[in-house]
């Protein structure tokens, strides 16, 4: 099963006090062992990756629902890189080659 994790981070952005800094609620996906499905309720962002260490693969239709979660939900959605194969990290395919942010309130 993927490892999924929860995490409220502040944007850093030193002009304003703390209690003003953008707020995002965000979503690891990484590395990515075995397909997800996500509560994105109140998150802004999933970030999805491969493993690169010991080349555990991810299937390219894993991220591509998470892809489309995320579309479906209104989400920002960052695939980061696919999975080591025998040391070598192949390309992203092209329809996940999205790099999104998200709008930060």
């Amino acid at each position: 099963m993927a490892r999924s994790g929860s995490s409220e981070t502040s944007i850093i952005e030193n002009s304003q006090p703390p209690a003003k800094r953008p707020r995002v609620r965000f979503l690891s996906c990484e590395p990515m062992l075995s397909p997800v499905t996500l509560d994105l309720s109140g998150i802004n962002w999933v970030i999805c990756d491969g493993e690169s260490g010991r080349s555990a693969p991810m299937q390219a239709v894993w991220a591509r629902s998470v892809r489309d979660q995320c579309a479906k939900a209104g989400v920002a959605f960052f695939q980061k890189q696919m999975s080591a194969v025998k040391r070598k990290m192949p390309p992203i395919p092209d329809d996940l080659m999205i790099r999104q942010f998200p709008n930060a309130a």
